[in-house]
């Protein structure tokens, strides 16, 4: 059995009764995760690389000059493009031609193609109906350092992206799991001081992050801890190693990130409760914690949601630990 050391009891519990479910072969079937719809725009159709860079420059639609013009929008003046890659087609004079003469085409290599970001345009109105995001546990997280998490649309290729140059999360997905994987990224960004790390590395030590938190603060873990299992698994083949031993490579970072993540939701819980009492009677600030508090409907919204999951967290702190057959809550 791996050796865990995680500070917080109910973390430690967690990434326990986790791993041993990865080794008794006990993990329930993976599903599809939920995806946002895609818009019929340009983007749609590029490579994965492409709408990375796509990502990493801020942006949810990027056109050529004259697909702007198309639109009817114009870039607007002193804006800088930025390069996607485009194939580079000539004719295989090598091969025969067809009977009208024309040539099979061979790729030889890729241009630098200019494209500006939507936001460096002005013109007619599109209407994208960009998607929203439920309401996600651990936001407060981020929030109290300082990352954007933003939904955009669906795509075939991922679900989620943390950019650490923009310090944004970009959400294709409403999954819990999905967000709780970006923000392991970024709390595994600043426990070791960058992201240099092996790919395989980084992605596990993210998901597997991400299932204990999906048990930590999330509704039903189970029903995606099959999809972690087989993301986990993927990259351990790239490492040339199982699943268990993988994990066991990785659990001290692992650790690391789950104890930031936990101690940065405490203390946004305790700013939140600190928040609403200012809203209560002095003779009320000693009622039950559960309890809605006089004033309490005048506090930011903010600060209502943060109280009602704090004390939500609190009396789940009270609760045994959940059994392993126990069905709890569980982002790529």
């Amino acid at each position: 059995m791996i050796e865990i050391g995680v500070k917080n009891e109910r973390a430690r519990q967690a990434l326990s009764l986790i791993l041993d479910k990865f080794e008794n072969n006990s993990i329930p079937q993976a599903i599809a995760l939920a995806t946002f719809p895609c818009p019929n725009i340009p983007s749609r159709k590029w490579s994965m690389l492409n709408r990375l860079i796509m990502l990493a420059y801020g942006t949810h639609d990027a056109r050529g000059f004259r697909q702007w013009l198309e639109t009817g929008r114009n870039v607007k003046k002193g804006s800088k493009a930025f390069y996607i890659l485009g194939p580079r087609f000539v004719d295989d004079k090598e091969k025969e031609p067809d009977e009208n003469g024309n040539y099979p085409k061979k790729l030889v290599g890729f241009l630098s193609i200019p494209v500006f970001r939507v936001e460096d345009t002005d013109g007619k109105e599109i209407d994208y109906a960009l998607p929203k995001l439920p309401q996600l546990p651990l936001t407060e997280v981020a929030e109290r350092w300082g990352i954007a998490v933003r939904a955009t649309f669906g795509n075939p290729v991922w679900a989620g992206a943390y950019a650490p140059s923009l310090e944004r999360i970009m959400l294709a997905s409403p999954e819990e799991t999905v967000f709780f994987h970006e923000l392991a990224h970024t709390a595994h960004k600043r426990v070791n001081g960058h992201l240099n790390d092996e790919k395989w590395k980084k992605e596990i030590v993210a998901e597997l992050s991400a299932a204990a938190l999906c048990y930590l603060y999330g509704k039903k873990p189970d029903r995606t801890l099959g999809s972690s299992y087989r993301y986990i698994r993927s990259y351990a083949g790239d490492a040339g190693k199982d699943v268990l031993s993988a994990c066991a490579s990785v659990i001290g970072d692992v650790e690391k990130v789950l104890d930031l993540i936990v101690s940065e939701q405490d203390k946004a819980a305790k700013t939140a409760c600190e928040e609403v009492e200012q809203h209560e009677n002095e003779d009320e600030r000693h009622a039950c914690p559960c309890a809605p508090a006089r004033g309490f409907e005048n506090a930011p919204d903010k600060a209502q949601q943060a109280y009602a999951d704090a004390c939500k967290h609190a009396l789940r702190q009270a609760e045994e630990p959940q059994g392993p057959d126990k069905e709890v809550h569980r982002a790529a």
